[in-house]
């Protein structure tokens, strides 16, 4: 009798976003929706990534390259690196899959909140993982996404504090202030963060 591996067993199912127009008749929205946790770019496709896909249109009947020829010489002229050194996959979950491929019962530290499914692919290839906290998790400084939750209104609040202040001092100190702030956000690297700070800015630029 065929049987599954006792992994896939305990596998607990993944529960995915519902889509954007599922949300929007859920909650009542408007506008522009955008999703940040999906690694989507707000701004829309690059127009020279549509202007690369639209050439090549008429050769989609063809066979597609997945061992992506040309992308690898290209990467490996701009990092000066031999192309036998260059591997090219579909986003970084397929590369870490790859590289857990390749080993078997691996012992590997995964720190908590890390993607879930390094731990799914340790399990696949006989490996152990060894889960770990960041030093003061549970804090805002030990989460970046928290942090720049945070920081976001009060670096917006800056901005406009900035623009309102009839004192040149004043004024300076509000702008020294929001970059500090700006600086603290970009460290954070959480793009929900940045992209709400660039888009109220954009925002408030276009009613003055």
């Amino acid at each position: 009798m065929i049987e599954l591996r006792n992994f896939v067993k305990n596998i607990k199912p993944y529960k995915p976003g519902k889509p954007i127009e599922e949300v929007i008749k859920e909650l009542g929205l408007s506008g522009d929706i955008l999703k940040l946790a999906s690694n989507e770019n707000p701004l829309g496709a690059s127009p020279h990534a549509v202007k690369a896909m639209s050439e090549k249109i008429d050769d989609s009947f063809l066979y597609p390259d997945d061992n992506c020829y040309y992308l690898k010489q290209r990467l490996s002229q701009k990092s000066n690196i031999p192309v036998s050194n260059v591997i090219v996959g579909s986003g970084s979950v397929e590369l870490i899959e790859l590289i857990f491929n390749g080993i078997i019962g691996a012992t590997v530290i995964v720190v908590l909140r890390s993607l879930l499914l390094m731990i799914l692919f340790l399990e696949i290839s006989a490996g152990f993982p060894f889960l770990s906290r960041l030093a003061g998790w549970g804090t805002a400084m030990a989460d970046p996404n928290r942090l720049a939750m945070y920081l976001t209104p009060v670096v917006c609040l800056t901005i406009y504090k900035s623009t309102i202040s009839s004192k040149r001092t004043a004024r300076l100190a509000w702008v020294l202030l929001a970059i500090l702030l700006l600086a603290a956000l970009a460290l954070t690297q959480s793009r929900g963060g940045l992209v709400g700070v660039g888009r109220l800015v954009a925002a408030a630029v276009g009613l003055c």
